[in-house]
């Protein structure tokens, strides 16, 4: 791990620390009649966000939280821990720099802990793995420039989970965290613990120790606090030698809201006068930083959480546009790195258009909130304009980039290949042409399997009148194998499509739904024989789905806010990212099966019948309305055996359009910048960042006087020890593996590489000074690796500017 952070006042032990906003008295010791009081932790956090809830309640939200947070911590004598969306402390800078000054005041005086520090507090869980990445390093960069702290401790109010977790948060220098989401619109799940401090253990063997969920956390409501104290005191010795109360708020001092610091003041006051305690105010971070080594550890697996949402809600509306949107942003960052290494005339102004990529990321970022998804009747339309806001950037800079790629390929007509110097590689067709039986009649099913492999329909618990016709799939073959044919069975139709490598389905639905889970439009599959194996991915993540997952899901009757709420029981659920594969054995010893590609489908129910089905749609009560249609798309690969990293590829491949013919035409049409020769590793992105800019606050930062580097990540998704050939385009003056902030881990030696490693032979790349060179990375199992290089046909080539001086300089005389 790396070194724990030094936090001004914290200590191992529980020992008090004077405060220095308490008002005299404020925290008097109580004189104990008859018994020593109780020493016991408190650490609360304020949690509070610029999207959704500035945009609702206006230009006070953020100052007067902070405001209400710094009023509290004065008023009790406490500390506190503050969860904002890094976008909103941006926003904090531009629209009220005295509430971020006064802010950044109490963070430096360390009365306040900023925790948590993803730019757009999304659920990671049903968002790409890079787009993982971003929201940490985007969010730790704001931290540090506009609060003057590296953030240390992961804690956010929304459930937040992924096995890759504590891996990407330790990249970002993470040290600490906590899994205690509080129960809001959503309802998650987690491991009840007795202790209040684990080792939590991600897939990779990253371990940080990490507040639980336990008994003695608090949710927001002062009525709370009775019956969790009442608790703690009839039984303190079994909460362990460093007890912890852990509260959740979200403050806001106003009369529409229900959560603000006079409400909570009079029980917290309680609570410090109560003579049964010794109340010990502190930050996580000091907390955690006396948790000692001695701590259980912890692997949660997805089976063990619930994460409490309506996934299916609306068709996944959000969720793919959040998929696609990830994809072109990689896409065009990467084209726009590969075309920097050809020189001028650039594509844009500068070597690569730095700015407007991570501007693009940026509005990406913020729409992935959490309350995007959770809220979508409130604030959806403003989280689909910043996902258009983030695809028009990168069309508008893909055409720019297609234009200068046209020149370079000398295509007068700007048509260029899609795929052109993407980072994924071209994947061959896989399918087994025997496993989809067509008939005459141009039904589909599943060789060996009597029933249609997948049918529409809905749960059981539907009570609507449904539909005569709901049934199997059907697809017409034609010449082109890319006809599609449409079955009307109003108010449900379905388009399906029969191309390379497998059949896919495209569902519109206007269907009016029961709420919830029990009243969803689903689709169910079957293998012959039952579905013997599943495998699903999780961001930057593969594995199988043994257990599977259950919960609550609660609803409200009428309004959200005043209306009585009902609750829904959920089993057998499990969710995938990008893909699902259903398998089953082979008298060989093998496994085949069927992968369903997903463009934003998410939530999974595993069958007692041993079929598995996907929501396509459901209706979401939070949300007050069904907007219609919705229109899902899933794609069928049927397949032989199969690697997690295999499964990777495909998915990306998928998702990229990436087609399996070699370009045609001009030699570099096929060139690739980076190539990963290794069969367990995936590179993942490519992209350039500005030194002054990411390396800002960082002291060992790779990029450091490369102006411009590449960024490249590399994913080992098999779960082995391997070292990844990586061919580049060199030559390489400098390479670095980083972690995930570009902070050097180790230096990485440049070897010559093979003539054709990027996809075109020497003879083309000669001209522009690119000569394949090799590069070593060492992996461990799962680990997500950062290359930082100093790629020297793309450095920044300066115009001799002065030698044409008499241009601008003389022509108005």
């Amino acid at each position: 791990l790396p070194p724990r952070p030094i936090i001004h006042g914290a200590k191992g032990s529980l020992a008090r620390q004077p405060h220095p906003m308490a008002k005299s008295g404020a925290r008097r010791r109580v004189q104990n009649r008859g018994m020593d009081p109780r020493p016991v932790a408190y650490v609360v956090g304020n949690h509070m966000h610029w999207v959704d809830m500035e945009w609702l309640w206006g230009y006070h939200v953020l100052p007067g939280s902070v405001r209400d947070m710094l009023d509290l911590c004065r008023e009790a004598g406490v500390k506190a821990c503050v969860n904002f969306d890094a976008v909103g402390y941006e926003r904090l800078a531009v629209e009220a720099p005295e509430a971020l000054e006064a802010l950044r005041s109490a963070v430096q005086a360390g009365i306040v802990e900023p925790v948590g520090c993803s730019y757009g507090q999304p659920y990671g869980l049903f968002h790409g793995g890079e787009s993982n990445v971003r929201q940490r390093v985007f969010g730790v960069r704001s931290t540090m420039r506009l609060l003057g702290v590296r953030p240390r401790t992961f804690w956010e109010e929304e459930f937040d989970f992924f096995p890759q977790l504590p891996q990407i948060l330790a990249g970002c220098g993470f040290t600490g965290a906590s899994l205690f989401f509080q129960w809001t619109w959503h309802t998650p799940e987690v491991p009840i613990e007795e202790t209040p401090v684990v080792l939590w253990e991600g897939i990779d063997g990253t371990r940080l120790p990490t507040a639980t969920r336990n008994r003695l956390n608090l949710h927001q409501w002062p009525e709370d606090m009775d019956h969790v104290l009442g608790t703690f005191a009839a039984s303190p010795e079994d909460f362990g030698d460093r007890p912890l109360i852990l509260q959740w708020l979200e403050l806001m001092p106003s009369p529409d809201w229900m959560c603000r610091s006079e409400l909570i003041l009079p029980k917290l006051k309680e609570l410090i006068a109560d003579p049964r305690f010794e109340v010990q105010p502190m930050t996580l971070g000091e907390y955690l930083a006396g948790a000692g080594d001695a701590l259980p550890v912890r692997a949660y697996a997805m089976s063990d959480v619930w994460h409490g949402l309506s996934l299916g809600k609306g068709g996944d509306r959000m969720r793919r546009e959040s998929a696609e949107t990830e994809a072109l942003l990689l896409a065009t960052e990467s084209r726009a790195a590969s075309l920097s290494l050809f020189g001028r005339p650039y594509a844009t102004w500068d070597v690569v258009p730095v700015w407007e990529l991570e501007e693009a990321w940026r509005e990406l970022l913020i729409a992935q909130h959490h309350d995007i998804d959770e809220c979508e009747g409130l604030c959806g339309r403003i989280g689909r304009a910043h996902y258009a806001n983030a695809q028009t950037r990168a069309i508008e800079l893909g055409e720019a980039l297609d234009a200068r790629l046209a020149t370079l390929l000398e295509c007068a007509d700007h048509e260029v290949p899609e795929s052109w110097g993407s980072i994924v590689l071209r994947v061959d067709p896989i399918s087994d042409a025997s496993a989809f039986k067509v008939d005459d009649e141009g039904r589909v099913t599943l060789a060996g399997l009597d029933e249609p492999f997948c049918e529409l329909g809905w749960t059981e618990q539907q009570v609507l009148r449904r539909p005569r016709d709901v049934g199997r799939i059907e697809v017409v073959r034609e010449e082109d194998r890319t006809s599609c044919f449409l079955l009307e069975h109003h108010p449900l139709s379905w388009f399906v499509r029969a191309s390379q490598g497998g059949v896919s389905l495209d569902v519109v639905s206007e269907l009016p739904l029961e709420p919830g889970f029990g009243g969803a439009l689903v689709a169910r599959f079957r293998l012959p024989g039952g579905i013997e194996r599943l495998w699903a991915d999780t961001p930057y993540s593969v594995s199988q789905v043994e257990a599977t997952s259950r919960g609550r899901r609660k609803y409200p009757e009428g309004d959200w806010m005043t209306s009585p709420q009902w609750f829904e029981e959920v089993e057998g659920a499990f969710t995938g990212l990008s893909f699902v594969d259903l398998e089953v054995a082979q008298p060989d010893g093998s496994w085949a099966g069927v992968m369903v590609l997903l463009d934003g489908t998410r939530q999974w129910f595993r069958n007692d019948d041993g079929s598995v089905h996907c929501v396509l749609d459901l209706y979401d009560p939070w949300d007050e309305r069904h907007d219609l249609p919705v229109q899902p798309a899933l794609a069928f690969l049927p397949h032989g055996p199969l690697s997690p990293a295999d499964r990777v590829r495909l998915a990306l491949a998928h998702r990229a359009g990436v087609l399996a013919e070699e370009p045609e035409g001009h030699p570099l049409r096929s060139f690739m910048p980076l190539v990963c020769r290794n069969p367990h590793v995936v590179p993942t992105a490519l992209y350039r960042e500005l030194e002054s800019f990411a390396g800002r606050g960082l002291d060992r930062y790779a990029g450091a006087g490369l102006g411009y580097p590449f960024v490249a990540r590399l994913v080992e998704f098999d779960g082995v020890e391997t070292v990844a050939e990586v061919f580049v385009a060199g030559p390489v003056a400098k390479a670095f593996k980083t972690n995930l902030l570009g902070e050097v881990l180790e230096v990485l030696a440049p070897e010559e590489g093979p003539e054709d490693g990027l996809g075109v032979s020497p003879a083309a790349l000669e001209p522009y000074g690119i000569v394949p060179q090799t590069l070593r990375v060492p992996m461990r199992p799962h680990e997500i690796a950062t290359l930082v290089l100093d790629l020297v046909p793309g450095r920044k080539q300066i115009r001799d500017l002065d030698a044409k001086r008499d241009v601008w300089a003389t022509v108005h005389r």
